[in-house]
């Protein structure tokens, strides 16, 4: 268990240090840095100062989209519906992503982080909600997700 008087009184820089001892020598950090670093991204597609307004109002919606469907997700489980600041978020039982023959290298932190918050991946396209990182059906990998 934690000491919360511990954790109400720890200052941003130890809170720092004990991140870095964690991301160093626990088993989970993995697991952790996955989580973290779905809590902000994706800044793809982005507006840019030569886009047409058209060009920028699209690529807004676009990455609007893909926020909404996994950094918002992951942002409401990651610690028990705790969410800082004014950033968006909502609870849904599942996060979706593109299949994953055109997934990006955020979208693979998503996978993994919904895996570790016992959250599907549910595709468009050909695949179908499954594990997408233990390449199985979700059901027959849950115990996996469990620990």
């Amino acid at each position: 268990m934690i000491d919360n008087s511990l954790v109400d009184n720890m200052s941003l820089n130890d809170w720092r240090r004990f991140m870095a001892r964690f991301l160093c020598y626990n088993p989970n950090a993995d697991r952790a840095w996955d989580i973290l670093t779905c809590l902000r991204g994706p800044d793809y597609p982005s507006e840019r100062p030569d886009m047409s307004p058209e060009e920028s109002g699209r690529a807004y919606s676009e990455r609007r989209k893909r926020k909404y469907d996994t950094v918002e997700v992951i942002r409401s489980a990651a610690f028990f519906g705790v969410v800082g600041g004014s950033a968006r978020h909502h609870a849904d039982d599942k996060v979706k992503l593109p299949p994953s023959s055109r997934w990006d290298h955020f979208d693979k932190h998503v996978a993994r982080a919904a895996n570790v918050l016992g959250l599907p991946v549910k595709t468009k396209g050909p695949d179908k909600t499954h594990c997408l990182v233990h390449k199985m059906p979700y059901e027959l990998c849950a115990q996996m997700h469990a620990d």
